[in-house]
């Protein structure tokens, strides 16, 4: 559960910041539907880890897995196709305005969403490794 509170807490603050610096409808949409989406995957693979948890005969590896792959792809393809898209006038604009400054923020902002994602990973991953590994 902590990997999923820290995961939970991750994406709390990384849609907080992604909506503050949104400056366009189509931007806040996206960044809605990213917070919206990568929650439900969240909540789906946390009740599929809960109630494969609670069964009596014992969890399912294949299916936790499944679940856990699903999230993890629905991250990736907001954070590699849907936000960059969203946001990519408003970084034209930017880059236009103050190239160096606004290379070194997207330096940060891609450093901070891959160690997001790493540390979410391990979180959310170590009870699918202890699964496979308990068999």
């Amino acid at each position: 559960m902590g990997g999923v509170g820290s995961g939970l807490l991750g994406l709390f603050v990384g849609a907080r910041a992604l909506w503050r610096e949104a400056d366009s409808a189509e931007e806040r949409a996206a960044v809605r539907r990213y917070a919206l989406s990568a929650l439900s995957a969240t909540i789906v693979f946390t009740v599929m880890l809960v109630s494969e948890a609670m069964r009596t005969d014992g969890a399912r590896p294949i299916a936790v897995t499944l679940a856990a792959i699903a999230m993890q792809a629905t991250f990736m393809w907001h954070h590699l196709s849907a936000l960059p898209r969203a946001r990519a006038l408003r970084l034209a604009r930017e880059r236009a305005r103050d190239p160096i400054g606004t290379a070194a923020r997207e330096r940060r902002r891609t450093w901070a969403m891959w160690a997001g994602f790493l540390l979410g990973t391990l979180g959310g991953g170590a009870p699918v490794v202890w699964l496979w590994a308990s068999r």
